[in-house]
């Protein structure tokens, strides 16, 4: 009796044991290594079989497509492309259980606004076919991640994004935000994506003064998943100079970032063409920023900084009238661009000739009231008409901030308190603007709107230190 209960036990053991390996390899991911030629199919009639009926029901794909495989490391996957080919890209996936052909009864309503993409998945139904397991989510974004990296959907996002920024308007840089969204929701963190949130974010702290600060915390988070996905980011490099440079008046750590960049990318545009205005506007290194200008203007002749440091030039070497036939021809070319409109009155106003700057001030008020650049202007033109009202109205508002931390927009301030004889007051915003980064020497020795402080002590003393600053930046 014994013998025959170990003899069930045994058997029982077995049994169980072929059970268990059994389940295991039902469900056991294949050996992609000695998979038939018609994998994922149990054999090679049923693979024709189904892409027999495959082929058919895409007979009734109603616009005209082009279908193509792209290789990943996860197999080959099979793409239907419809739609024109500068339209905003369109990424559709497929329920689970379902292919591409999912999408028939949307895709001419689609196709007509999207260039879309029709995507069969690796490792369900459709002519995707996985040359790894696919075990979780993770390896299906990664999929996800290298497919749209081949398709150059991150890509062509990002181009659009930074066409957008560059545009300079809350329409544009909302269209700007859209499109990184949609990248960053494609690839995950990645930094290039990263540092075009921080762009658009920079952009926006200039077009709203009133959410100014709260934009610029933005800029900066964006900036450090950047630097922190690739510390040595060129483009992320140069927008921190900016930053350093225009918010947080470090004209010394600036420069080192900008230089950061071009040491990675000696053709960074960004770089070239801050590093150039930076020695120009704030240092008064008109020599050094030659050889960034004429770099500039060979790898990226449409850049804006092409434009205005010509008139930069101009301007802070004291040739007034000079340079507003340079803004003023910058201007002419971009009439709806805030910044040229700003560099063209300022230009006029300091040429002596106060009324044509007034009109174009008064338009720019009307066009973009809340760009900081408008604002300074509409300041110095209250001032220069003597209108104190108007001006402590201006100054006790959120521009009072911004004037704060912007050694440039700190100056104006100044130009403007001179401008009423309000002394004590021009020179705490000159103090400012010096202790803020505006070292330079020659322009502020000479700038004829602070002509009626040169008489005070405390005003040799701030160009004294200014002078001093100037002396010490190596070029």
């Amino acid at each position: 009796m014994r013998k025959f209960v170990r003899f069930l036990f045994v058997l029982f053991a077995i049994g169980l044991a072929y059970m268990i390996w059994l389940v295991i390899s039902l469900f056991r991911a294949p050996d992609m290594s000695k998979v038939p030629a018609y994998y994922p199919f149990k054999s090679a009639k049923k693979m024709e079989l189904y892409l027999n009926y495959y082929d058919t029901r895409a007979k009734q794909w109603p616009v005209a497509s082009e279908a193509k495989y792209i290789q990943t490391s996860y197999g080959k996957t099979f793409v239907r492309i419809s739609g024109p080919a500068d339209a905003p890209v369109l990424a559709l996936l497929p329920s689970a259980s379902a292919s591409s052909l999912i999408w028939i009864p949307n895709i001419k309503t689609l196709s007509q606004s999207f260039r879309v993409y029709a995507i069969d998945n690796i490792s369900d139904f459709g002519r995707s076919i996985n040359s790894r397991v696919i075990k979780n989510s993770d390896d299906i974004a990664g999929w996800l991640d290298e497919l749209f990296t081949a398709m150059g959907l991150v890509d062509k996002y990002y181009l659009r994004a930074r066409q957008e920024n560059d545009a300079f308007t809350f329409e544009s840089i909302s269209r700007a935000q859209e499109y990184l969204t949609k990248a960053l929701e494609l690839e995950g963190d990645n930094p290039l994506l990263a540092f075009g949130m921080a762009e658009s974010y920079l952009n926006l702290s200039y077009l709203d003064i009133q959410k100014s600060s709260e934009n610029i915390i933005k800029a900066d988070d964006y900036l450090a998943r950047a630097l922190a996905k690739d510390p040595a980011l060129p483009e992320a490099h140069a927008l921190t100079g900016i930053i350093e440079s225009q918010i947080k008046g470090n004209q010394r750590e600036a420069i080192r970032h900008f230089r950061i960049a071009l040491a990675a990318n000696p053709v960074e545009p960004i770089a070239l063409c801050y590093l150039a205005k930076t020695y120009l506007m704030f240092i008064g290194r008109i020599s050094a920023s030659i050889p960034l200008h004429e770099k500039l203007k060979e790898v990226d002749p449409q850049n804006w900084g092409n434009k205005t440091i010509p008139g930069d030039m101009e301007f802070y070497s004291g040739r007034y009238d000079k340079a507003v036939d340079s803004w003023g021809a910058a201007f002419r070319a971009n009439p709806q661009d805030p910044a040229y409109s700003y560099a063209y009155s300022l230009a006029l106003i300091y040429a002596g000739r106060q009324e044509e700057a007034f009109s174009l001030i008064n338009k720019n008020a009307t066009l973009t009231p809340d760009y900081y650049l408008t604002v300074a202007s509409v300041l110095l033109k209250a001032a220069l008409q003597g209108d104190r009202q108007k001006v402590a109205t201006i100054m006790i508002s959120d521009f009072s901030s911004v004037c704060r931390r912007d050694c440039g927009i700190s100056h104006i301030a100044a130009a403007a308190m001179a401008q009423l004889g309000e002394k004590r007051q021009a020179l705490d915003w000159l103090q400012n603007a010096v202790d803020r980064g505006f070292w330079n020497y020659p322009f502020l020795e000479k700038d004829p709107l602070l002509k009626n402080l040169r008489d005070e002590s405390r005003f040799k003393a701030i160009l004294e230190q200014a002078r001093k600053e100037w002396e010490s930046v190596e070029d």
